[in-house]
C-alpha cells in the first residue's frame, strides 16, 4: 500500500541529521524516492542506509547549497536519474538559487527551493 507521497521524488537538503534526516525518513516511509543532500557524507550516507534497511528507495548525493555549482550538480543528477523532482524540503542554511531552475528547465520546481510553494499530500 502505497503512502501519499508515493513513487514522488523528493530532494531533503540538510538531510544528515537532525529534522532533515528525519523528514527523509518520513517522506520515505510515505513512499517518496528521496534524495538527501547533506555536506557530509558519513552522516548523508548513514540516512541512506537506514532508509534502504527499512526496504525503502533513496539516495545520497554529496552537496553544499551555499555553493551554486554544487547545486546546479545535485538537481543534474537527480533530472538525469529520475526525469523530474516533485518536491523538495529544505533544511539547510545558506541557500543560494540564483538561476539554477532555469538552467534545467524546471522552473516549476524553483518554487520549492526558494520557499515560494510548501511541500503537502498533493505534491
Amino acid at each position: 500500500m502505497g503512502g501519499m507521497l508515493q513513487d514522488k521524488v523528493i530532494i531533503v537538503t540538510g538531510g544528515g541529521s537532525g529534522i532533515g534526516a528525519t523528514s527523509a525518513r518520513l517522506f520515505a516511509e510515505e513512499g517518496a524516492w528521496v534524495v538527501v543532500a547533506d555536506r557530509d557524507a558519513a552522516q548523508g550516507a548513514a540516512v541512506v542506509d537506514q532508509i534502504g534497511a527499512l526496504g525503502h528507495k533513496a539516495r545520497f548525493i554529496a552537496a553544499d547549497v551555499s555553493h551554486e555549482g554544487q547545486v546546479e550538480s545535485m538537481i543534474g543528477t537527480v533530472l538525469s536519474e529520475n526525469g523530474r523532482i516533485d518536491g523538495a524540503f529544505r533544511d539547510s542554511s545558506g541557500w543560494l538559487v540564483g538561476d539554477v531552475f532555469g538552467c534545467f528547465g524546471c522552473d516549476d520546481a524553483r518554487g520549492f527551493f526558494d520557499g515560494d510553494r510548501r511541500l503537502s499530500g498533493d505534491v
